[in-house]
Parts: C-alpha cells; sequence; structure tokens
C-alpha cells in the first residue's frame, strides 16, 4: 500500500469518525434543552470516547502528510512549522489521488465545521442552563433579596 492510499484511509476514517461525533453532539444537545442529566453523562463519555482516536487519526495524517510532500515537492515542505495542508499537497499529485484526497478532505472539513456550530450553540445553551440554576439557588437562598412579585399590581 503507498504512503497516498494510507492517507486517504486515514482521512475516511477521521472524517467517519468526525461525523459520529456530530450525532453524538446533536444527542447532547437535545439532553441539555430537556435538562436529561443522565444523557448528558452518557453522550459526554462517548464524546470523550470519539475524540481520542480523531486526535490520533489527526497525528498519523499530519506526518502522512508531511513525508507524502517531502518526497514530491520538497521546496513546498521547507522549513514550515505548520503542517502541509492537503489543498497543497493535491497539486502535486496525480488528477484520480488528487480528487479523492480533495473529495474526503472536504468530507472532513465540513463534518468539522458542523462540530464547531454545535460546539458554539452547545456553548450557549450551557451558558443559559448555568444562568437559569444560580438564579434558583439565589431564590432558595439567602442571596434571594428581590421580591417574586411586584406589589404595584
Amino acid at each position: 500500500m503507498t504512503t497516498i492510499n494510507e492517507l486517504k484511509e486515514i482521512l475516511q476514517a477521521e472524517a467517519e469518525l468526525a461525523e459520529a461525533l456530530v450525532k453524538v453532539m446533536a444527542e447532547k444537545q437535545q439532553a441539555i434543552v430537556r435538562f436529561e442529566g443522565e444523557e448528558l453523562a452518557r453522550t459526554t463519555r462517548r464524546e470523550e470516547e470519539l475524540v481520542k482516536p480523531i486526535q490520533d487519526l489527526e497525528r498519523e495524517r499530519i506526518r502522512y502528510t508531511s513525508e507524502i510532500g517531502a518526497s514530491l515537492a520538497p521546496r513546498a515542505v521547507g522549513t514550515s512549522v505548520e503542517p502541509l495542508k492537503i489543498r497543497d499537497l493535491v497539486q502535486y499529485l496525480n488528477t484520480k489521488d488528487a480528487r479523492q484526497l480533495s473529495g474526503v478532505a472536504a468530507r472532513l472539513h465540513q463534518a468539522v465545521e458542523q462540530i464547531t456550530n454545535i460546539n458554539e450553540q452547545n456553548k450557549i445553551l450551557l451558558k443559559h442552563s448555568l444562568h437559569f440554576v444560580q438564579e434558583t439557588l439565589r431564590v432558595v437562598t439567602s442571596g434571594h433579596t428581590k421580591q417574586l412579585i411586584d406589589q404595584r399590581i
């Protein structure tokens, strides 16, 4: 198996895991909205289980991309600190490999965008939930100083 094919497999696996993570994150979002503590804990554990292999694949992808880039276009890699991006690498590959790598990379990119969007949404939901809990605790503890009903009505 060539390094290009190994890179394709890594990208494919990373995209599949990222898509699975999107589904779990959507379930987590529903657990947050519905205040389902057990479901939230379960989905959080599942997220953690998916993130580790994604991180491992990411390291492998960077390593393969660097190796391929160094062998095909040493000047493209140079002394750059940043890893070589797929879009930069494909310009040195034959059309078939470039198309396949680009397709899988686009799929991964789309899943990562979905993950980012869901994370931002969940961040807002969690902020609101925290505020709700804080205000509820404030009402039932000595921190309560406001009237619950406006007497002027």
